[in-house]
C-alpha cells in the first residue's frame, strides 16, 4: 500500500519537484527554482524539467546509467526508488558532515 502511494506520488506530476526539492535540500543551490516549468505543462516542459532533475541528480554524486526522463516519466518502480534512494543518501552524508563541521567547530573555540 505504501509502495504503491510513493509510485503514484513520484509520477509525472509530483517526481521533477520532488526530485529537486531533495536535491536542493542535499546539495543547496544545485537547482536554481527559476529553471523548473511550473504551471499546466506540455509533455515538452515535463521532459525538460525531468532532464533537469537527472543532470542535477548526477552532479550530486548519484549513479545515472540508464535512467532517462521516460523512465520517469513512465513511473517505473526500479529505477524512481534506486533514484530517489541516492539522493537520500547523498542529503543524509551532506547533513552529517554539516553537523559534524559545525560539533568539530564548536569544540575548538
Amino acid at each position: 500500500m505504501l509502495y504503491e502511494v510513493i509510485i503514484t506520488c513520484l509520477s509525472v506530476h509530483c517526481s521533477v519537484f520532488v526530485d529537486s526539492k531533495l536535491v536542493n535540500l542535499s546539495q543547496p543551490g544545485t537547482i536554481d527554482e527559476r529553471a523548473i516549468n511550473k504551471g499546466r505543462l506540455s509533455i515538452y516542459h515535463m521532459h525538460e524539467n525531468l532532464t533537469l532533475a537527472l543532470t542535477s541528480s548526477q552532479a550530486i554524486g548519484c549513479n545515472i546509467v540508464n535512467i532517462g526522463p521516460e523512465d520517469l516519466q513512465a513511473g517505473k518502480p526500479h529505477l524512481v526508488l534506486g533514484l530517489l534512494w541516492q539522493i537520500i543518501r547523498v542529503c543524509i552524508c551532506y547533513w552529517f558532515c554539516v553537523c559534524v563541521t559545525i560539533r568539530c567547530q564548536i569544540n575548538v573555540d
